[in-house]
């Protein structure tokens, strides 16, 4: 609480990724004064590689990274190391750093048929449609990711429909049809 009270304008955030914004942004802040801004896009794609491509690890065989880059992130405990391996102390931080990669190019990445979309993406796409804002681009996302995942789909939609309505009020009863024949077809 000592911390609120000593600042007059702390902003608290009000989501999960306005937490990690902040959380994140002294690192990259401190980066591109450093004239290393290109390390926050190695780490969002990095980390929407980690996803599609199952590795746990930051690092590895064929990725080599500057101290420079995992070093701030292992003083603010984001990164932990582990035997020569560098991870996310959750899952959480990798999947917002991956919706920064993913923000935008999600359109490529759901029509991808080399990308395989399962549960694990669910916090990554619910970043994502975090910081889409035109309900039609919304209603864009939702659709290209029912033909991806169905079951996915529906579950960011029942999210997207009860947390932002006034995203979805225009074109949620043609959805909420597409689910229900989905499911009766599947019968």
């Amino acid at each position: 609480m000592q911390i609120l009270t000593d600042a007059k304008s702390v902003a608290v955030p009000q989501s999960k990724a306005q937490l990690y914004e902040s959380v994140l942004s002294p690192v990259f802040a401190a980066w591109k004064e450093e004239g290393r801004a290109d390390f926050s896009d190695l780490l969002a794609a990095r980390a929407y590689e980690m996803l599609v491509t199952r590795d746990p690890r930051l690092n590895g065989p064929n990725v080599h990274l500057a101290e420079e880059l995992t070093g701030p992130l292992v003083v603010r405990k984001l990164l932990t190391q582990r035997d020569s391996g560098f991870y996310f102390q959750h899952n959480l931080i990798r999947d917002y750093l991956g919706s920064l990669y993913l923000q935008s190019r999600w359109r490529q990445a759901l029509a991808d048929i080399s990308v395989s979309i399962d549960s694990n993406w669910l916090e990554i796409l619910r970043f994502v449609l975090t910081g889409l804002t035109q309900p039609q681009v919304c209603k864009e996302f939702l659709y290209a990711l029912f033909q991806k995942n169905r079951k996915l789909a529906e579950e960011l939609f029942t999210w997207l429909d009860s947390s932002q309505p006034d995203l979805t009020e225009d074109w949620s009863g043609t959805f909420k049809v597409k689910i229900a024949e989905a499911i009766l077809d599947s019968r």
